[in-house]
């Protein structure tokens, strides 16, 4: 999966609209928690937990997570 593929994805799952790149600020709330925390664990395989997701501001801190726990 492409950077590019990854926001989008994230944009599709937690709905957000408009354009979106690394540096946008999320908002994760439980409900977004509970998304990120299947998405992750179905397609990379590894759990997080919301204490870890609670940390993330930017759609590049979740692309960065991806590749801490990849290698």
């Amino acid at each position: 999966m492409t950077e590019k593929e990854f926001i989008e994805r994230i944009k599709d799952l937690l709905l957000i609209e408009g354009d979106a790149d690394i540096d946008y600020f999320i908002k994760i709330d439980s409900l977004a928690n509970l998304i990120l925390i299947q998405f992750y664990d179905e397609y990379f395989g590894f759990k997080l937990t919301s204490e870890t997701l609670n940390e993330l501001k930017t759609i590049g801190d979740l692309i960065q997570l991806i590749k801490e726990k990849l290698h």
